[in-house]
């Protein structure tokens, strides 16, 4: 699978460097390109998650703030023709010892799925000590979609077409492998937040060093 991926991501820069191509099909090329980035990702994160536990895993120092700025550049897209305000509030730097990918995925999947449920409105990201959090105002979830919504291919009462409802499942799974905890709270038509508390993070305030 990383196979094609790659050809589709080589063959979009390729196609990105020429200087006669027009705006519009240059932002659909460059569409393409971010696609197959996030969906190498997330069969990097598959792979992972098939290993065994305590097989050794490639990690690094992460900045999660800077994953979480490309995500949103990302995002941004999506919203787009919607009156929706995309907004962030960092209150520190927050890092992580984790592959890349598998934060980058985690959250990104986060992010997404705010985007395809809040047609107005905002959606506002926050970084605080150890925890990311993702504030929509959407169209929300019962307690029964939410009580099920880290299952596998589950597909709440307000799912939109296009998701196989393996988004939050994955989720699920990544924070499990690194002991890391995510939560939602959410009511019909009040919106979602959701959470991830990156236990053993290290983060840099304006106050303190951690």
């Amino acid at each position: 699978m990383r196979s094609p991926l790659t050809v589709i991501r080589v063959a979009c820069d390729l196609l990105l460097k020429e200087a006669s191509l027009d705006t519009k099909p240059r932002k659909s090329i460059g569409k393409i390109r971010r696609a197959s980035v996030q969906m190498t990702n997330l069969v990097e994160a598959f792979l992972l998650m098939a290993r065994e536990p305590d097989r050794d895993i490639g990690t690094s120092m992460v900045c999660v703030n800077d994953l979480l700025h490309e995500e949103i550049d990302r995002a941004r897209l999506s919203l787009e023709g919607r009156r929706v305000e995309l907004l962030t509030n960092f209150a520190n730097t927050l890092t992580v010892t984790a592959p890349e990918r598998v934060v980058s995925v985690l959250l990104g999947n986060l992010l997404r799925n705010a985007c395809t449920y809040t047609d107005q409105g905002s959606i506002t990201v926050i970084i605080e000590d150890q925890r990311v959090t993702i504030i929509d105002t959407g169209v929300g979830m019962s307690e029964q979609d939410r009580d099920g919504a880290f299952h596998v291919f589950s597909r709440g009462s307000q799912a939109r077409p296009g998701g196989y409802g393996v988004g939050l499942n994955i989720v699920r799974k990544l924070a499990e492998r690194f002991s890391w905890s995510v939560s939602l709270k959410s009511s019909p038509g009040q919106g979602t937040t959701a959470v991830v508390d990156f236990c053993d993070a290290g983060y840099i305030s304006p106050a303190r060093v951690i």
